[in-house]
């Protein structure tokens, strides 16, 4: 579902259980929702809140391409 979205210029950053976005400051305070993966849909400094479904983040990006 998620891989036939095309995101052209779109980053992509994967933290594991133990770190978190501090270093990055687009991703900080940014971590997994009760021990969950979570996305965060990211334009410029506003982020959505945190995604765990993967319909959810499908959506989104969607929305968002069509920005």
């Amino acid at each position: 579902m998620i891989r036939s979205i095309s995101l052209p210029g779109a980053l992509q950053y994967a933290l594991n259980d133990t770190a978190n976005g501090a270093t990055l400051p687009g991703l900080r305070d940014k971590n997994a929702v009760n021990r969950r993966a979570a996305a965060y849909v990211c334009i410029g400094p506003q982020c959505s809140p945190s995604l765990t479904e993967p319909a959810e983040l499908a959506k989104a990006l969607k929305e968002q391409r069509s920005l």
